[in-house]
């Protein structure tokens, strides 16, 4: 076989970090540099076992009259043609097979621990770039509890001091279940106080929320799409396939490729093999033992027993709660606390609330905050509980109904300026009572309708004009008053009042005077009225006691 390539590094990624210490790592490059380093290490180990048997001596045959120096070919001639020589050239041929015996199992073994080393290196570096992957994920991803309502334009956020974010980046803050996402450019950053300002103009879902977790994503645009990987399994083989994109905005790339060593395949079998070469079988003295290394993932309790890693001896397990402590950052007077299961945040515990938790009692806590009953604060009363359990609205003022018991009475703003009004006077303008001007001023000499009085002068009145009668019945009405005037239009009935009154009513005979009909009179007496233009007559009614009168006097 062709001799093994040695390893180059393509790619700087320390270079990477330091044109975009805010980007993560392109992972595709990551997988490529690693696979060539996985081909180099493959080659040397393939060409060890070319040369080299399971128990640490050469193959048969590996050595040939080809492979043999012009001076060992010389020695065996020589021995050939002087028999005399012929024990001594053998014992030196013998001895010259063995030293480049001995010469090629040194070589073999200066290329084992030379792709062991390589390996090693190969694996610190891997490991070493996983590190740093993490550090720069960590410093930038973070969380709040900054309320907020998924939609666009600048939302602020007070997150963990420390991060990563910087003015102009692009980042996307997510609940914990991202039902509710909102992506944006970073407008500002108080790396000391975690205060972040997005400026958010592509959201996901609705309604206010607290469970943000924040981290960079790449910029929106076909350009920002980034794979999504699942394993699958090519026989012995892993491989990684795209299932998906995300991040990105318009039609997604196609999916189903394979990720291959200097891009995407279409194929499994032209993807790289991230799981490896399937190794060597058996228990011969070259074999390193699973029990005694960490090559054997089946046995991974043993593996860890090795490393000195003892779950619950050596290691702390695995667990949400310490998890979330440790992604915290923590500072001066700030101490931990719940938001959630597995999740946890700071808040501040400065030198006067921890001096508080020292009191020895309720009342010392109460002067130290600054709570002394009666003095800072009000003591407990029936009458302010009271007032407190009391839904008020507009224009109502409470009231007792009891001991210790309040309801609520409408007082609005008329009621209120009658109580405010400076006196009775006040209060009657309130009112719209003003003695004089909207009432009648008191006075003795008032005749009232259901009083006994003597009137000592005489009184006018005017007199009501009932109009023209030129058909039906005229039933004069005593509330239109006493002394009333009817005009003779036409002929028609004239009938008594139903209640007990006294009236006069002067009758004028119009141009189309009419003969009128007395109905329902008891006694009807004096002169016969006539329908002549311009007569005029007195009508004296009176009733009562379910009779009545009419006394019709002529006045021309």
């Amino acid at each position: 076989m062709a001799d093994p390539a040695k390893y180059f590094p393509t790619y700087s990624f320390s270079g990477f970090q330091a044109n975009s210490p805010s980007t993560p790592l392109p992972a595709p490059r990551v997988d490529d540099e690693l696979n060539k380093i996985s081909q180099s290490i493959d080659g040397v180990v393939d060409s060890i076992l070319d040369i080299r048997r399971a128990d640490g001596a050469l193959k048969n045959g590996i050595v040939t009259i080809e492979s043999l120096s012009a001076g060992i070919m010389d020695d065996i001639t020589a021995a050939v043609q002087g028999p005399a020589d012929t024990a001594t050239a053998a014992a030196l041929a013998a001895q010259g097979f063995r030293n480049e015996a001995e010469g090629f199992k040194d070589t073999a073994q200066s290329a084992a621990s030379t792709a062991t080393a390589q390996a090693g290196a190969a694996a610190g570096s891997a490991a070493t770039a996983a590190e740093r992957a993490d550090a720069v994920a960590a410093v930038l991803k973070g969380t709040s509890t900054s309320v907020n309502t998924v939609g666009t334009g600048t939302k602020n956020f007070i997150a963990q001091a420390g991060k990563g974010w910087q003015v102009g980046q692009r980042v996307r803050a997510a609940t914990d279940d991202t039902a509710e996402t909102m992506d944006g450019e970073v407008l500002s950053y108080d790396i000391a106080t975690g205060a972040l300002s997005i400026a958010v103009d592509e959201i996901t879902g609705a309604g206010a929320h607290s469970d943000w977790n924040i981290s960079v994503v790449g910029n929106r645009g076909y350009d920002a799409w980034y794979p999504i990987f699942a394993v699958v399994s090519d026989g012995d083989r892993r491989v990684h396939r795209i299932v998906d994109w995300t991040n990105g905005t318009g039609t997604k790339p196609p999916i189903g490729k394979y990720l291959g060593a200097v891009g995407y395949v279409d194929t499994a079998a032209e993807a790289v093999n991230i799981r490896g070469d399937v190794g060597l079988s058996g228990a011969g003295t070259g074999d390193m033992l699973a029990s005694n290394n960490l090559g054997d993932l089946d046995n991974v309790t043993t593996a860890r027993e090795n490393l000195g890693l003892v779950v619950g001896s050596d290691v702390q397990a695995y667990n949400a709660n310490l998890a979330a402590e440790a992604g915290l950052t923590g500072s001066a007077d700030q101490v931990s606390y719940y938001t959630g299961a597995g999740a946890k945040a700071l808040f501040t515990f400065n030198s006067f609330a921890r001096a508080l938790g020292t009191l020895a009692d309720w009342a010392a806590f109460r002067t130290a905050a600054g709570l002394v009953i009666g003095t800072n604060v009000q003591a407990q009363s029936a009458n302010l509980a009271a007032e407190a359990g009391l839904t008020g609205s507009a224009d109502q003022v409470s009231y007792y109904t009891g001991a210790g018991t309040k309801a609520l009475a409408t007082l609005n703003a008329l009621g209120r300026s009658i109580v405010g009004a400076a006196n009775a006077a006040a209060v009657r303008a309130a009112i719209g009572l003003v003695i004089g001007t909207d009432v009648q001023a008191y006075d003795a000499d008032t005749v009232k309708s259901d009083v006994t009085a003597n009137l000592t002068v005489g009184f006018t009145t005017t007199e009501f004009d009932a109009g023209t009668k030129s058909s039906g019945t005229f039933t004069p009405a005593p509330a239109s008053g006493n002394q009333q005037k009817a005009t003779n239009g036409g002929a028609h009935t004239l009938a008594p009042p139903a209640n007990p009154t006294s009236m006069v009513i002067r009758y004028v005979n119009g141009a189309s005077a009419g003969a009128i009909t007395r109905s329902g009179f008891t006694k009807v007496t004096g002169d016969t009225p006539t329908t002549t233009n311009g007569h005029e007559f007195f009508f004296y009614i009176v009733t009562g006691g379910g009779k009545s009168h009419l006394h019709i006097q002529a006045l021309q």
